[in-house]
């Protein structure tokens, strides 16, 4: 975790302001207070992000807008990328960024331009033919979908994803014969994509090939254990074979699925949806931040790196990426007090990576903390027993202890 891994071309606190008295608050009118909510966001999210534009060396932590609309985090999103694509114009990876999120706002036209160029820029960019083919069959551009994965095919004949692509537009033109031989070639170049076997399954189900298709499902819950659509499948499959026990086994499985994919009780479920998409918003800015910065410190540009990377982090306390990312470059730097602080989240957020508390151990050696670094790393042993590194690491600890 410490060493910077080699990358390829590429996953606020409110304010506590005081709230005035019940007696001046109540002759204010309602859309007045809204107004002047929105126009503070505004203004705090304009500043924050022409702090980005600047030389690295202005670049200051501006205070976090005090609250979030979809509008005003789909304008910062949109900016960082507009961004991106100004600064590092012969780069293909701002417009396959840009493209993501086109989908993720349901504007798929303009998403299909922006991997259109990433092909230009980058011909043998395997991404931006699975995203253009993908997102031809989400249109129901099926004959589109074909010409783009024979044109990736010319390319790469073992393109990793795009004869899954391929499969689902020959479905959708009625040739399952050929979609399935497009989806068996799927599920050997990528044998562990659980979408792969599940999509073979429902092309061996269309062909009435039922325990073919109940072997795929199978396989991809097996790779899956969630995946509520395969369960279902091995439902369908099992009662067209006539395996009474099968299918009741996997109804029940199927029916404990859809309870935990929906686990909100039903006074909730208003308040849920209505913040479900502000949730979302905020984690799709997050990880274009984190995309971001991950750009720019390629590019040695570590300050601007960094401040995207902290804006991730703000917008999202979940993100994992974004704080790893800051953990190594605070490391690198020899900033050890600020590594710890990020290393110390990870721990919180995902106690189960041993990697995590071995960079710990690492980083509280460095400050002469020999107790707690004895600590961490046992943590990271009693995850991982047989790893010898751990033990390596330990023992070079209980030395200077």
């Amino acid at each position: 975790m410490a060493k910077r891994r080699k990358r390829g071309k590429r996953k606020t606190k409110n304010s506590n302001r005081s709230q005035p008295p019940a007696s001046t608050a109540s002759k204010r009118p309602t859309w007045a207070l809204a107004l002047t909510a929105v126009v503070c966001v505004g203004i705090a999210g304009f500043f924050w992000l022409r702090s980005l534009a600047g030389p690295e060396e202005e670049l200051q932590r501006d205070e976090p807008p005090s609250q979030y609309t979809e509008e005003n985090l789909e304008q910062e999103t949109m900016a960082v990328l507009n961004r991106l694509v100004k600064d590092f114009p012969d780069s293909a990876d701002p417009l396959g960024l840009m493209g993501d999120l086109y989908v993720e706002l349901g504007k798929t036209a303009e998403a299909m331009k922006c991997w259109e160029k990433c092909a230009e820029l980058q011909p043998h960019r395997a991404g931006s033919y699975v995203r253009m083919a993908s997102t031809a069959v989400e249109r129901g551009e099926f004959e589109r979908a074909v010409a783009i994965a024979h044109k990736a095919l010319r390319i790469d004949p073992v393109m990793p994803g795009i004869y899954c692509e391929l499969g689902r537009a020959l479905r959708g033109l009625a040739k399952p014969t050929e979609s399935l031989a497009a989806l068996e070639k799927a599920v050997q170049i990528s044998p562990k994509s659980a979408v792969n076997h599940y999509l073979l399954g429902q092309a061996y189900q269309q062909l009435q090939q039922y325990e073919q298709a109940k072997q795929s499902y199978l396989t991809a819950l097996q790779i899956k254990p969630n995946y509520t659509e395969a369960c279902y499948g091995i439902v369908s499959v099992s009662a067209r074979l006539g395996q009474k026990d099968e299918a009741a086994k996997y109804r029940k499985k199927f029916k404990e699925m859809k309870a935990r994919d929906w686990q909100t009780l039903p006074d909730e479920r208003d308040y849920v949806l209505h913040h479900r998409f502000l949730v979302k918003s905020r984690r799709r800015a997050s990880k274009t931040h984190t995309n971001a910065g991950i750009l720019y410190y390629e590019r040695d540009r570590r300050q601007t790196a960094e401040k995207h990377w902290l804006r991730a982090a703000e917008l999202d306390p979940a993100n994992t990426g974004c704080r790893e990312e800051l953990m190594t470059l605070y490391q690198q730097s020899g900033r050890n007090e600020e590594a710890l602080r990020m290393c110390e989240q990870l721990r919180q957020l995902a106690p189960e990576n041993p990697q995590y508390h071995m960079c710990a151990g690492t980083l509280l050696t460095r400050m002469n903390r020999i107790e707690d670094a004895l600590l961490a790393v046992r943590q990271a042993i009693e995850l991982e027993p047989n790893n010898a590194t751990f033990r390596q690491l330990y023992d070079q600890i209980e030395k200077r202890k």
